[in-house]
């Protein structure tokens, strides 16, 4: 199985603030503006989050240079609750372009598991709107998982009904490489069954999910030991050894600003399995 870090959601590049920690610790994740002329993607108005409408919060963080009336791009869309779905959807995510180029590259595909990561903030409410708590700092953490069940070539007529809302199947101008994956009924890692969908978002902030070293900025991070290269192929796009060092039980690394999939080969890290079940699925989600 392979391992592959996806960055995604709001970032310096779209929209330039972090996603909210909201009080009682749940992630709030941000799907990017899209700027294309589509009409059928949804307005942030129109999407939901934990019972919360996306289009306040990124009114009131952004101070309203984001408006809820503005067309978001629902991508990776791993949510039941986010809107109105069509029978037969599950979690999906798109790629295309040079990503997907690399994800190819990596022989990504069928029961690989992509977890997700973002920019995030401790937020606090104030008079009914959202702002991020004074003083808090910024994280990169993962927010959402996704095992690939099948893998869809957007520009095929023969695809499922419930797919076409996906921006990926709204978005002519991605060209002809351009795919997106579809989870599995069920996770599962070591090939063992897990009990949870194969796609899904974590409820809350967990300790585990925080990849940033504390008290440093949001692209040094602070992960197990085990996935220090150590002579053996690194995370992608990591290859750099001055990126990496090892201390105690923690392999820091500053992740490059550039990329947005790093892919990890679990048959040379079979440690991260273990990780995967214990600390990651059955804490988190039982937290």
């Amino acid at each position: 199985m392979k391992l592959v870090l996806s960055r995604k959601g709001l970032d310096s590049s779209f929209g330039s603030f972090p996603s909210p920690v909201l009080p009682d610790g749940r992630m709030l994740p941000l799907f990017i503006p899209d700027s294309s002329d589509s009409r059928g993607l949804p307005t942030y108005d129109e999407l939901w989050h934990g019972g919360l409408c996306l289009g306040s919060a990124v009114e009131s963080l952004s101070r309203s240079k984001i408006r809820g009336s503005g067309t978001a791009h629902v991508d990776p869309d791993l949510d039941w609750e986010t809107m109105p779905r069509p029978e037969g959807w599950r979690p999906a995510f798109g790629q295309h372009g040079s990503a997907l180029r690399h994800l190819e590259n990596q022989c990504v595909g069928i029961g690989d598991l992509f977890l997700f990561f973002g920019w995030f903030r401790n937020a606090v409410w104030q008079a009914g709107k959202l702002r991020y708590e004074d003083g808090s700092p910024d994280f990169q953490a993962l927010y959402g998982w996704l095992q690939v069940g099948s893998i869809v070539d957007a520009n095929s007529p023969a695809r499922e009904e419930w797919l076409e809302p996906h921006p990926h199947f709204q978005r002519p101008e991605f060209g002809a490489h351009n795919k997106v994956f579809v989870a599995s009924d069920e996770l599962c890692v070591g090939g063992c069954g897990l009990g949870v969908p194969g796609g899904g978002v974590f409820p809350r902030l967990h300790d585990a999910l925080v990849l940033t070293e504390p008290g440093k900025s949001r692209s040094n991070w602070s992960l197990p030991a085990f996935f220090y290269p150590a002579g053996r192929k690194p995370l992608t796009y990591h290859g750099d050894k001055s990126r990496w060092k090892l201390e105690g039980d923690k392999a820091l690394l500053r992740s490059v600003g550039r990329g947005q999939e790093f892919v990890l080969d679990c048959d040379e890290y079979p440690e991260i399995l273990d990780w995967l079940q214990r600390d990651i699925f059955d804490n988190v989600l039982c937290f």
